[in-house]
């Protein structure tokens, strides 16, 4: 519930302009508008410690000598839900007639 994984191909040859050093992913939090970057030297990563069902738009981005292209559209995945982190509260009760 706190944790996405990614993963993507590479440009075409054609398209990589240079040995590519390593990917950039983009990891934007919809919920709070919070942006992360992290950097990956493979085309697969786990992102962790992320928030129980919320939305994330997920980018990739090669470099070489800088930054290329992101992917487009952004991927967007929802955490999955987790256990309630509170109890339940104003909790009432009667005594019922029983019949």
């Amino acid at each position: 519930s706190t944790s996405i994984s990614l993963s993507w191909s590479p440009p075409p040859p054609p398209d990589q302009n240079g040995l590519i050093q390593y990917y950039s992913i983009s990891v934007y939090e919809v919920d709070t508008g919070t942006r992360t970057q992290y950097n990956s030297t493979t085309n697969t990563t786990t992102i962790r410690s992320l928030h129980p069902y919320y939305t994330y738009r997920c980018s990739v981005s090669a470099y070489t000598i800088g930054e290329g292209p992101q992917n487009q559209p952004p991927v967007i995945i929802q955490t999955l839900q987790d256990v309630p982190t509170a109890a339940p509260q104003r909790v009432r009760g009667s005594a019922i007639d029983s019949t």
